[in-house]
Protein backbone atom coordinates (compact mmCIF):
# COMPACT_ATOMS: atom_id res chain seq x y z
CA UNK A 1 0.00 0.00 0.00
CA UNK A 2 3.15 2.60 0.85
CA UNK A 3 4.50 1.49 -2.27
CA UNK A 4 1.52 2.19 -4.20
CA UNK A 5 1.18 5.76 -2.60
CA UNK A 6 4.59 6.64 -3.14
CA UNK A 7 4.36 5.34 -6.76
CA UNK A 8 0.83 7.70 -7.35
CA UNK A 9 2.89 11.06 -5.54
CA UNK A 10 5.93 10.24 -7.83
CA UNK A 11 3.27 9.87 -10.91
CA UNK A 12 1.74 13.45 -9.61
CA UNK A 13 4.92 15.27 -9.46
CA UNK A 14 6.03 13.99 -12.44
CA UNK A 15 2.63 15.04 -14.07
CA UNK A 16 2.82 18.61 -12.35
CA UNK A 17 6.20 19.45 -13.88
CA UNK A 18 4.74 18.60 -17.43
CA UNK A 19 1.68 20.28 -16.75
CA UNK A 20 4.37 23.38 -15.63
CA UNK A 21 6.58 22.77 -18.42
CA UNK A 22 3.29 23.33 -21.05
CA UNK A 23 2.31 26.02 -19.22
CA UNK A 24 5.85 27.89 -19.98
CA UNK A 25 5.93 26.96 -23.76
CA UNK A 26 2.35 28.10 -24.03
CA UNK A 27 3.45 31.48 -23.09
CA UNK A 28 6.50 31.09 -25.30
CA UNK A 29 3.91 30.31 -28.12
CA UNK A 30 1.36 33.30 -27.03
CA UNK A 31 4.24 35.95 -27.02
CA UNK A 32 5.57 34.90 -30.50
CA UNK A 33 1.86 35.02 -31.89
CA UNK A 34 1.81 38.91 -30.25
CA UNK A 35 5.09 39.58 -32.51
CA UNK A 36 3.88 38.26 -35.06
CA UNK A 37 0.19 39.91 -35.11
CA UNK A 38 2.25 43.22 -34.70
CA UNK A 39 4.66 42.99 -37.41
CA UNK A 40 1.52 42.39 -39.38
CA UNK A 41 -0.50 45.19 -38.61
CA UNK A 42 2.76 47.39 -38.92
CA UNK A 43 3.03 46.30 -42.29
CA UNK A 44 -0.10 46.48 -43.23
CA UNK A 45 0.39 50.46 -43.26
CA UNK A 46 2.57 52.37 -46.10
CA UNK A 47 5.35 53.49 -44.56
CA UNK A 48 6.76 57.19 -46.27
CA UNK A 49 10.16 56.76 -46.93
CA UNK A 50 12.73 59.01 -44.14
CA UNK A 51 14.84 59.88 -47.30
CA UNK A 52 11.39 61.29 -49.21
CA UNK A 53 10.57 63.93 -46.08
CA UNK A 54 12.18 66.73 -44.90
CA UNK A 55 9.44 67.96 -43.13
CA UNK A 56 6.88 66.69 -40.61
CA UNK A 57 3.65 65.91 -42.16
CA UNK A 58 1.61 68.07 -39.49
CA UNK A 59 3.03 71.02 -38.20
CA UNK A 60 5.73 71.23 -41.42
CA UNK A 61 9.04 72.18 -39.58
CA UNK A 62 12.19 70.59 -41.08
CA UNK A 63 13.98 67.80 -39.47
CA UNK A 64 17.57 68.26 -38.39
CA UNK A 65 19.53 66.83 -36.17
CA UNK A 66 17.55 67.60 -32.74
CA UNK A 67 14.06 67.05 -34.68
CA UNK A 68 14.15 63.25 -35.60
CA UNK A 69 11.83 61.45 -37.62
CA UNK A 70 9.01 59.52 -36.01
CA UNK A 71 6.87 57.30 -38.24
CA UNK A 72 3.10 56.96 -37.08
CA UNK A 73 2.08 53.38 -36.88
CA UNK A 74 -0.45 53.59 -37.53
CA UNK A 75 -0.99 55.32 -40.92
CA UNK A 76 3.19 55.19 -41.82
CA UNK A 77 3.60 59.18 -42.24
CA UNK A 78 6.26 61.08 -40.39
CA UNK A 79 6.18 63.24 -38.07
CA UNK A 80 8.18 65.13 -35.45
CA UNK A 81 8.30 63.84 -32.07
CA UNK A 82 5.85 66.83 -30.77
CA UNK A 83 3.09 65.56 -33.44
CA UNK A 84 3.50 62.17 -33.00
CA UNK A 85 3.73 61.64 -28.98
CA UNK A 86 0.49 60.00 -28.20
CA UNK A 87 1.21 56.21 -27.53
CA UNK A 88 -2.01 53.95 -28.00
CA UNK A 89 -2.47 49.65 -28.26
CA UNK A 90 -3.20 49.03 -31.68
CA UNK A 91 -5.49 46.04 -32.75
CA UNK A 92 -2.65 43.66 -33.23
CA UNK A 93 0.18 45.36 -31.09
CA UNK A 94 0.87 44.00 -27.55
CA UNK A 95 2.53 47.49 -26.31
CA UNK A 96 1.44 51.13 -27.20
CA UNK A 97 3.22 52.44 -30.54
CA UNK A 98 3.60 56.27 -31.69
CA UNK A 99 0.62 57.33 -33.70
CA UNK A 100 -0.34 61.13 -35.05
CA UNK A 101 -3.12 63.26 -33.83
CA UNK A 102 -5.13 62.48 -36.52
CA UNK A 103 -4.96 58.47 -36.29
CA UNK A 104 -5.49 59.01 -32.54
CA UNK A 105 -8.69 60.50 -33.02
CA UNK A 106 -10.14 58.02 -35.64
CA UNK A 107 -9.00 54.72 -33.55
CA UNK A 108 -10.52 56.36 -30.07
CA UNK A 109 -13.80 57.13 -32.17
CA UNK A 110 -14.03 53.67 -33.21
CA UNK A 111 -13.51 52.83 -29.68
CA UNK A 112 -16.62 55.50 -28.60
CA UNK A 113 -18.68 53.69 -31.87
CA UNK A 114 -17.68 49.97 -31.13
CA UNK A 115 -18.67 50.44 -27.13
CA UNK A 116 -21.70 52.85 -27.00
Amino acid sequence: MIKKQNDLEKRFHEQEETVRELGLKLEGYIKREDEFREKDVLQTSTWMKDEDVKECCQCKKDFNALRRKHHCRKCGQIFCEACVCTKLTLVGSNKPVRVCDMCCTRVLAQCVVNNP
